[in-house]
């Protein structure tokens, strides 16, 4: 039976608990990133390697073909249930500086799909980490980072659900 907006849940890890597998694992760079040596595919592809390796027997799954002229509440009301079992993965990197010091903020938001709209507002689990390092070490402090938000990311996710 499809809901109404429903608007974020009462109790988000019940919501939480329903994940299945996840609709979207995706990752924006801004400012100096990628002029600071940040590569936006080596970056996606080793999030969704650390989240998959994390979240055993889990998988990205298909998010259901939502119309493009549906506004965001008609998609919740039409698929509500396709949406419910699907989490996301959201990062954002900010980086400013391309010398010594480089400035990052790394911004990682995990939730479900059902409560999540185009701006990705509310989320069940989110995180920062803000830092600053030297164009030499920027990739490998922001993935250390990732893997390290990653881990306490799934470690509570599978904690609250007993699994």
């Amino acid at each position: 039976m499809a809901q109404e907006n429903p608007g974020p849940p009462e109790d988000p890890f019940n919501a939480l608990g329903a994940i299945r597998g996840f609709g979207k694992i995706e990752l924006a760079l801004y400012g100096d990133a990628e002029r600071s040596g940040l590569s936006h595919g080596e970056l996606q592809g080793f999030i969704k390697g650390k989240v998959l390796g994390s979240f055993k027997g889990m998988e990205i799954l298909p998010l259901p073909q939502i119309p493009l002229n549906y506004t965001h509440e008609r998609a919740i009301r039409d698929y509500s249930e396709e949406l419910y079992g699907l989490g996301y993965v959201y990062v954002e990197i900010f980086v400013v500086g391309e010398k010594y010091p480089v400035a990052y903020h790394i911004r990682y938001r995990f939730g479900n799909c059902l409560y999540m709209d185009e701006s990705k507002k509310w989320a069940f689990w989110e995180r920062e980490a803000l830092g600053f390092t030297s164009r030499k070490d920027l990739k490998g402090d922001v993935m250390g980072w990732l893997a390290k938000l990653t881990k306490k990311m799934a470690e509570d996710f599978h904690g609250r659900r007993g699994d």
